[in-house]
Formats: C-alpha cells, sequence, structure tokens
C-alpha cells in the first residue's frame, strides 16, 4: 500500500498536462494487457498440435483384410 500512495503524491506533484499524459499511459498499459489476454484464447490452427505419433515400421504396408 505505502508504494500506492507514494506513486499517488508523484502524480499529484506533477502538473497538469503530465497528469494528462500518465493518464493516457494508464489507459495505453490497461488496454495491452487486455490484448494480451485475448491473445492467449484464440482457437486451436490445425497443424500446430504438439502430440508425436509412433507408427510401426510396417505402416505402409498392404493391409491383409483387404485381400481378395
Amino acid at each position: 500500500m505505502t508504494t500506492d500512495l507514494a506513486l499517488l503524491s508523484k502524480i499529484i506533484a506533477l502538473p497538469t498536462d503530465l497528469k494528462t499524459e500518465v493518464e493516457l499511459f494508464i489507459d495505453y498499459l490497461i488496454y495491452t494487457k487486455k490484448i494480451q489476454k485475448d491473445k492467449i484464447k484464440k482457437t486451436p490452427v490445425a497443424g500446430f498440435g504438439t502430440i508425436n505419433y509412433i507408427t510401426t515400421p510396417d505402416f505402409d504396408e498392404p493391409l491383409g483384410d483387404f485381400k481378395m
């Protein structure tokens, strides 16, 4: 809480034009944080999975079930 009070006292001591600039910067920080959260919630894209599959050496051989 002490840091909040110290920050508030510094902001109060600023001239009006700098207070406006600080306010805009705070809005920018909040906006960019929201954008970062939105990026995290994106839906998965096909082909970018992390699962690896291991196949047997005879994977490409024809299956016996389809012989006539």
